[in-house]
């Protein structure tokens, strides 16, 4: 099939030399009725590559984002529990001290 293509189009797998050649420049060697769909078809999935590589970096700063938020609320947990116990000792010393004047 594909050498059936090839030779309605006069070109010869020999005469073909893919090194260096991007796929572009192969599109563009076809006729213009090939090469208008699949330029388009292109054009689609270099779009949905850039929004794909956008989405892994909002994944990535998301993330990272995400891991600090954990870090900081810890911190502010272990703060409040310092603070809780401190205040805890305060008011056990207060009712002693309550206690003791009665």
């Amino acid at each position: 099939m594909t050498n059936h293509i090839l030779n309605e189009l006069n070109i010869s797998l020999g005469d073909i030399n893919l090194s260096g050649i991007g796929i572009e420049e192969i599109i563009e060697a076809l006729p213009p009725e090939l090469y208008t769909p699949l330029k388009t078809l292109i054009i689609i999935l270099k779009t949905v590559g850039i929004v794909f590589i956008l989405y892994l970096i909002f994944l990535l700063i998301s993330s990272i984002l995400s891991i600090r938020r954990s870090y900081l609320i810890r911190q502010i947990y272990r703060k409040v529990n310092e603070i809780d116990k401190k205040l805890d000792k305060v008011f056990q010393k207060k009712e002693k001290h309550h206690k003791k004047k009665k």
